[in-house]
């Protein structure tokens, strides 16, 4: 039920995005995320800006990291995780060329744990989605009249729990993941 709402919450935002009487921006960005138990990986995302005023924004964004690793009872997973923050920014300077701007909101974790590296067929691992909390610091150029390019560091507070039962003669398995950390990203902004 939880995810229906999340992809019925999306899709409102990307139609609110699309229509013309609403000033906003959308983007493509790089992304790379160094997490607390998790180690680090490297990602790409999307991010959508809706203007409420002339400087703040409602902004939306969704990246995927397909290999993060965590090791329990001296075995390796690799964890797929896609974060999707919604919240709001504000832009210090939303006219000039230079745009610096402040941000924080909410972030819905989607976990995906693959089975231990070299046991693929010994084990079976799960998880359920996570809430967590994210504030971010970003800086825009603006290139040209529609188009830009931003860095922004974020950081994230979020964990995950990671459950399942080996296929052998091994017991449960049950571990907590923590994805707190400092994660980056660099994009390309298109503005209407």
């Amino acid at each position: 039920m939880r995810k229906l709402a999340v992809i019925l919450g999306l899709a409102a935002l990307v139609v609110l995005a699309a229509t013309p009487v609403m000033a906003g921006g959308i983007a493509v960005m790089y992304s790379t995320w160094d997490t607390d138990t998790a180690d680090d990986d490297q990602g790409a995302g999307v991010k959508i800006e809706i203007d409420m005023n002339p400087n703040l924004d409602l902004e939306f964004r969704a990246s995927f990291f397909d290999s993060f690793a965590q090791v329990d009872r001296f075995e390796l997973y690799e964890i797929e995780a896609t974060p999707i923050d919604m919240g709001f920014a504000w832009h210090f300077i939303p006219d000039g060329r230079v745009n610096p701007y402040l941000g924080a909101g909410g972030t819905f974790l989607l976990i995906s744990p693959n089975p231990a590296v070299g046991e693929e067929e010994t084990s079976r691992p799960h998880s359920q989605e996570e809430f967590g909390w994210y504030g971010e610091a970003g800086i825009e150029f603006v290139v040209a009249d529609q188009f830009s390019i931003f860095v922004e560091a974020l950081y994230r507070d979020a964990s995950g729990e990671v459950r399942g039962r080996d296929l052998g003669t091994a017991p449960q398995f049950d571990f907590e993941v923590d994805f707190g950390g400092v994660a980056a990203n660099f994009g390309f902004m298109f503005r209407w």
